[in-house]
Parts: C-alpha cells; sequence; structure tokens
C-alpha cells in the first residue's frame, strides 16, 4: 500500500485550523540582586520585568546580604508570595497575571525593589496604591517602573 505525502500537510492544517500550538521554552531570566549597578546602591538589576504566564525568574544573590520578597499588597489574586532568604538563589515560577512588587528586606529604604509584570497588569491599581507606601526612594523607584505599564 502505498503512503500519501500529503499527511505532514494535514496535521499542520489540523494544528492551524485548531489554534493548538506548541510550547516554546523562553530563555532563561535571571535577576542580580547587587550592591551597585551603574552607579545606584542597593539595587536589582532589572526596576521593571515583563513576562508570561508561566516563566520563571532566577534570582541570583551576585553580592551578599541580599533576599527577595514579596512586597504585601503587590501580588495577584491567587499568587504565591515570594519569599528567598538572605543568599539564597531561588527560581519563582509565575503562575498568576498581575503585578508582582519584589523587595530585599533590609535595603527597601534604599530603593532595593523591583517589580515583575506578568501577562496583564490586572491588579495595577493596587500595586501603585501599595507602592505609595513604601520608603521614598523606593517608592520613587516603583512607581516610575509601573508608569510605563499606563
Amino acid at each position: 500500500m502505498r503512503k500519501s505525502k500529503l499527511w505532514p500537510l494535514a496535521v499542520i492544517g489540523l494544528v492551524i485550523a485548531t489554534g493548538y500550538s506548541l510550547p516554546v521554552n523562553a530563555a532563561p531570566v535571571e535577576i542580580e540582586m547587587l550592591n551597585k549597578n551603574a552607579g545606584e546602591t542597593f539595587v536589582y538589576s532589572s526596576d521593571l520585568l515583563r513576562l508570561s504566564v508561566g516563566d520563571s525568574v532566577t534570582f541570583v544573590p551576585t553580592t551578599k546580604g541580599h533576599n527577595a520578597q514579596s512586597i504585601p499588597g503587590m501580588l495577584p489574586d491567587g499568587a504565591t508570595e515570594v519569599k528567598l532568604g538572605f543568599n539564597q538563589q531561588g527560581t519563582v515560577t509565575f503562575t498568576e497575571p498581575g503585578v508582582y512588587g519584589i523587595r530585599c528586606t533590609p535595603h527597601a529604604g534604599a530603593g532595593m525593589v523591583t517589580a515583575i509584570v506578568v501577562g496583564e497588569p490586572v491588579n495595577l491599581a493596587a500595586a501603585k496604591d501599595a507602592a505609595g507606601k513604601l520608603p521614598p526612594k523606593a517608592r520613587q523607584r516603583l512607581l516610575a517602573a509601573l508608569k510605563s505599564l499606563d
């Protein structure tokens, strides 16, 4: 019996017609915890990071004495808090859409904060409200980062 050479085209057509997509492995994303970066002290390597739902970030303690912890009020509904200890490298997978605020607990007053936006920023108003309650340098850094989402 002779096999049709058209079956691969039929499979491709079925995939396109049903909207099925194959998983794509996103490049690994890292946020470094730093004492200095680009003339700033006590910072994460990024003030704002955009991800898709299901993406992961590895927090890397490039310099010692830092941690990564969720900022109260800057966490989407149903999301798990980020809570990495001092000098601890860890990978976090973000499964809920929204804005996640992250701080280094001893250095938040010095402005060591970052925002991670996963998919649509569904909790943007609440995140801005929470950012407005932070110490001045942290507030300024986060609100400037979140302004790009307006």
